[in-house]
């Protein structure tokens, strides 16, 4: 069975106005929509719904000779929304996650899908696309879903031949149906190729050198030859992106920090407004006549600071050769978390969180001049292994998940030494009713007045290759008050901390 689904949305903007309409009043049907856009002093249709398509109006037709077409019918019109339309089509690739883990976004206007290994939950591949498809119909989406053997070939037929499209018939499609460059194909037309069989039957050399490699590289996607990108497993909103484009080069340095400023600014309200934070930023520049600039950094703690984000890309910015002149200038958060609410109260006159953000924020910019190697931060592990709990490490987002805040660790629920050591060989002797215990070792001897314990810790199973066997803990008070953590270990006994 097919594993590659393209899913192909003709009147996906329409459609939106569409349910919007059935939202506001109670009309089942609501009447011809037309999506407009202006160029300049001119109206044109941006999108048609079915009804208008029937009666001849098309996108790129001007608006009053569309309106003409459907007259007397009155057609209800609504501008262009592409950000919005972008927008409600990640929210559906995040529904379509429920017949499927990997699902991306096939702007402007499809998803795609590999449904390799689901068909069986639903009974097979065949039902799969069958409640699929009701889904859609459903929720009065339009869509055409089609599976084949390629990415290719499934965004092809589903755009070119529909659902009901025989594959074996794939190379009678259109060339368009290949995806090709708008230039690719004009010059194909003035050799009078016209589908995919007549481009195949061209020797692959005389095809290379007249309409060049990105042709071969259709084709062989298209016969499976050579294989496609992988499809994102990230759920759409894990990409995060803002992009200035210049009218001309830009030489001025300090006029891209202010673009980049602005930029990290509007990735800090898109941000805050999902709950999120960043943990790795990607910042992009497209120069004139030198390679474009790149730069990655993974941060210390997810944030969607604004301050934070300038504190780490300032010095970076500053470095940047702009002489040539810059075209673009991009910001995308590759990598993000999700972080806790905090609710704002006039009770709490200080941040507890305020500390954590700053150190966070010292931490990146140490690292960005100074080397990643070269700073490394002191911090809890979350792990109930007495040795392994505490120590350097160079702390990142991605391994932020298993450290614990220190100071968010109360003495009800962690009961530990305040200093922890390597394990030292002892000799125990614990107190009973009538006589005092006592600890011996290295020479010392200590008189022991309480003994408060046990505490069994048992093997970390999901640790490989380590040597550990069960411990119990006990805590030991000195003649002189001061407690320590000792522990017995088949037969023996170990010193591990004390408090202090």
């Amino acid at each position: 069975m097919y594993t590659a689904l393209s899913i192909f949305l003709p009147t996906w903007p329409t459609d939106l106005v569409a349910r919007k309409l059935r939202r506001q009043c109670t009309e089942s049907e609501p009447p011809p929509i037309l999506v407009e856009r202006r160029v300049g002093q001119r109206r044109i249709v941006a999108a048609a719904c079915a009804q208008c398509r029937f009666r001849g109006a098309r996108p790129g037709m001007a608006l009053a000779e569309a309106e003409e077409l459907l007259a007397p019918s009155h057609a209800h019109t609504v501008l262009a929304d592409p950000a919005g339309d972008a927008a409600a089509l990640r929210a559906l690739a995040i529904w379509m996650r429920r017949f499927c883990p990997l699902v991306e976004l096939d702007s402007p206007d499809g998803l795609r899908l590999d449904i390799r290994g689901c068909g069986h939950l639903f009974g097979g591949d065949a039902l799969l696309l069958e409640n699929l498809r009701e889904d859609l119909r459903r929720i009065r989406v339009a869509a055409v879903v089609v599976a084949a053997a390629t990415f290719a070939k499934a965004w092809g037929i589903a755009r070119f031949g529909g659902s009901d499209f025989d594959r074996t018939q794939c190379d009678e499609l259109p060339i368009a149906a290949l995806g090709l460059d708008g230039g690719v194909e004009e010059a194909c037309d003035e050799v009078a190729i016209e589908t995919v069989a007549q481009l195949k039957a061209i020797p692959r050399i005389e095809l290379a050198a007249r309409f060049g490699d990105a042709v071969l590289t259709r084709l062989d996607a298209w016969s499976g030859a050579e294989p496609e990108l992988p499809i994102d497993g990230r759920a759409p909103e894990d990409r995060i992106r803002a992009e200035q484009v210049f009218d001309g080069p830009v030489r001025d340095l300090e006029t891209v920090q202010l673009v980049v400023w602005q930029l990290a600014g509007e990735i800090a309200e898109s941000l805050a407004a999902r709950q999120r934070g960043a943990e790795q930023l990607d910042l992009h520049l497209g120069r004139v006549d030198r390679p474009d600039w790149n730069w990655s950094f993974r941060m210390t703690r997810a944030s969607h600071d604004v301050a934070h984000f300038r504190t780490v890309l300032r010095d970076r910015v500053d470095r940047v050769d702009v002489a040539s002149g810059v075209e673009t200038v991009s910001v995308c958060v590759t990598r993000n978390a999700v972080l806790s609410p905090r609710q704002r109260t006039a009770w709490i006159k200080r941040d507890p969180n305020r500390v954590g953000r700053a150190r966070a924020a010292l931490e990146d910019l140490l690292r960005t001049r100074c080397g990643r190697d070269r700073v490394l931060t002191r911090c809890l592990v979350d792990t109930h292994v007495p040795e392994c709990a505490d120590g350097f490490q160079e702390k990142t987002a991605a391994t932020s998940g298993s450290t614990v805040d220190a100071s968010s660790l109360r003495a009800d629920e962690v009961d530990r030494p305040t200093r922890i050591v390597l394990p030292r060989r002892i000799e125990v002797r614990l107190p009973c009713a009538e006589t005092a215990g006592w600890v011996r070792g290295n020479r010392l001897r200590w008189w022991v007045i309480e003994a408060v314990g046990p505490e069994r810790l048992e093997t970390p199973w999901w640790i490989p290759g380590r040597d550990w066997q069960s411990r119990d803990y006990w805590r030991l008070l000195r003649d002189d008050g001061q407690w320590l953590w000792v522990y017995r270990c088949d037969g023996r006994w170990f010193l591990q901390g004390a408090w202090l």
